[in-house]
């Protein structure tokens, strides 16, 4: 089959941009003949904190880098060069990208969409009609939970809905944990509001104040002020248990970090798939999350991590104090828990061919 996948790749930075990179080396690993069409300039400043790009990442190969958030001929070329495919794929993540979206897809044969968020975690003006917008002209949606899947049904979209476990964005194998004390906890990816780091910091003063040997690795792009997480640190006098990596890190990099950790904390405040949670899998690292939707559909209780109350730091701590007591057995029912991703890319081709 000969397709067209209009999105983010390497370097832009990003799990969507890794998720699409994943996603398009299954299609062509299936047979199918993948042409990619991706972002020169995907966001204006204002909207997207730091550098877009990974200057140190080698651009997806064939990829062309062309289209521009404010530039509709860039928008005209791509929907001229995808409407001979026999499927246009793209990647649904917010509203601001829905309006391209759209146009690109007028008189495609056939367009399949992988919704990451059917409404966004900061909310958007118009946010419900640019996403029925963005939706409209496909056949077929693919997510990977049923709380993205409800989203869209809400929207009443009448588009076939297939939901699939997402897979690590990040090749990684698992490796044995590192000896202990201390307790090594590890919080990573772009650190927003909604994902909780506030409380996964003051969850570690309370470890402490139990005299427990924990220490935990926040590494990331901040897309709050800086200052904010370390005035917390020094009123907890956390100086010495919390070690702040402010930045983007390569996949190489990454992956030492979190062989060099025992447990993931995902403290989110809002329901939410997370990326994380798979990348911690296929490293056989169980995760420590909240009862939110989507991301309480990724983690098992007691199986391949611990669910605690949203918004509790107490909670927190007992959560991570409960991993830590069966912590080889969460870690390998972790590893087990790694999907592939020619699921992912099957659900989104078999109803086409």
């Amino acid at each position: 089959m000969r397709i067209t996948f209009v999105g983010p790749v390497p370097p832009l930075r990003g799990g969507i941009a890794h998720h699409s990179s994943r996603l398009i080396d299954a299609l062509g690993r299936q047979g199918h003949d993948v042409q990619v069409i991706s972002w020169r300039s995907q966001y204006p400043w204002f909207l997207y904190r730091g550098a877009q790009k990974d200057e140190g990442v080698s651009p997806f190969p064939g990829a062309r880098f062309v289209l521009r958030w404010w530039d509709l001929i860039s928008w005209w070329r791509a929907r001229r060069t995808s409407r001979d495919s026999d499927l246009l794929v793209f990647p649904y993540v917010t509203p601001f990208l829905a309006v391209p979206q759209w146009f690109i897809a007028i008189g495609s044969r056939r367009v399949a969409v992988v919704v990451h968020n059917a409404l966004p975690h900061e909310h958007m003006p118009f946010e419900r009609s640019l996403a029925k917008l963005a939706l409209r002209k496909a056949e077929l949606l693919v997510t990977h939970g049923e709380g993205v899947a409800n989203d869209i049904r809400s929207l009443r979209i009448s588009a076939s809905i297939a939901v699939v476990r997402m897979p690590p964005t990040l090749d990684i194998q698992p490796s044995a944990l590192p000896e202990r004390p201390p307790l090594r906890l590890l919080f990573f990816g772009y650190v927003r509001p909604y994902k909780g780091l506030k409380v996964a910091i003051s969850s570690v003063a309370h470890l402490v104040e139990r005299g427990i040997d924990v220490s935990l690795t926040v590494v990331g792009d901040f897309w709050e002020p800086l200052d904010d997480y370390v005035a917390l640190i020094e009123s907890l006098g956390l100086e010495d248990h919390v070690d702040l990596n402010v930045g983007y890190v390569t996949d190489d990099e990454l992956r030492h970090v979190i062989a060099d950790h025992h447990i993931v904390v995902a403290p989110y405040l809002e329901d939410s798939l997370s990326g994380v949670v798979p990348v911690a899998f296929g490293a056989g690292r169980p995760v420590v999350s909240t009862l939110v939707r989507g991301v309480s559909e990724q983690v098992d209780d007691g199986i391949n991590g611990v669910l605690v109350t949203p918004g509790d730091p107490v909670a927190l701590a007992e959560g991570l104090m409960k991993a830590a007591e069966d912590l080889a057995a969460l870690a390998k029912s972790a590893a087990a828990s790694s999907s592939s991703w020619g699921s992912v890319a099957k659900a989104l081709t078999e109803p086409f061919e």
